[in-house]
């Protein structure tokens, strides 16, 4: 069933880690505002939440609320140029996607005994490549782009010549959203973010990628990494490429009937395996 969320238990006031790395021209919406969610006793662990590639803090409201629960603080970025406009998406990239979340991670580590990392998708290989630099006990990686299904199109050739391709994008009703007021925002982020493809975006999610394998022989952490039996968009073995390469034990997971988007998946026992796995591999905060 549909997970109930208390929002006054959510904190919207937290630093603008976006803006302190890239200048956007256009306004936040709602449903990609950075959040928090804070225990009145501070407890010894806090998760940082990572979205994904064109994705929204709103992406990761499941897995935090489940594991603020739990007795975790939880604090969910907001990757530059996410969430406002497509404009402000071509012009950020790889490198201030990883400084954001990186400067809110060290901003936590600062604050807490220990912090464990949460990342979808490209949220995950950032994740991975946040464990390698600054020695993360625990993280879990939800579908983490490291290799892509599929032949990638020519994003390089084209970037040059292209801002933007139309995708023919339609909102799926399918998919329950837990942002605040959803699915208030839904049709305004697709035109602006999912109804195009995006060469020079795309081509910083690739370095992004390879950042990620190349950081992987660094990473000494308990990393779960979960994948959906129906993800179309990330392939599994990148779940093998983490459990090589890592110095750490590497859990891996499929969840039968499962899209790239597990956190929030149109099938609830999806999500509810997504966050039980979380839950059980973190353990107590």
């Amino acid at each position: 069933m549909l997970r109930t969320i208390d929002y006054s238990l959510f904190s919207y006031d937290v630093p603008d880690y976006a803006g302190r790395f890239y200048t956007e021209t256009a306004p936040v919406f709602d449903c990609a505002r950075p959040f928090a969610l804070y225990h009145e006793q501070r407890p010894r662990t806090a998760v940082l939440l990572i979205h994904g590639f064109s994705g929204y803090p709103g992406e990761v409201i499941r897995p935090a609320i489940d594991l603020y629960e739990a007795g975790f603080d939880c604090l969910a970025v907001r990757l530059p140029g996410h969430g406002t406009s497509g404009d402000d998406f071509i012009r950020s990239g790889a490198q201030v996607w990883i400084a954001a979340a990186q400067a809110a991670c060290e901003d936590l580590m600062g604050r807490y005994e220990q912090v464990y990392l949460v990342g979808h998708s490209m949220g995950g290989a950032i994740a991975v490549i946040l464990a390698a630099r600054l020695k993360i006990g625990k993280v879990a990686l939800i579908a983490p782009a490291i290799v892509l299904r599929g032949t990638v199109w020519p994003v390089r050739l084209l970037r040059p010549f292209v801002r933007r391709i139309p995708t023919g994008w339609q909102p799926n009703t399918d998919f329950d959203l837990y942002y605040e007021g959803a699915p208030r925002d839904d049709r305004a982020m697709g035109e602006q973010y999912w109804a195009y493809r995006y060469p020079g975006p795309v081509c910083e999610l690739l370095d992004v990628m390879a950042i990620a394998r190349k950081s992987a022989p660094e990473m000494d952490s308990d990393a779960l990494v979960l994948f959906g039996t129906q993800d179309i968009s990330v392939d599994p073995v990148s779940a093998k490429i983490i459990g090589r390469l890592n110095r750490g034990l590497t859990t891996s997971v499929t969840i039968e009937n499962g899209t790239h988007l597990l956190q929030y998946d149109k099938d609830y026992t999806v999500q509810a395996a997504c966050v039980e796995e979380c839950l059980k591999h973190f353990g107590t905060p």
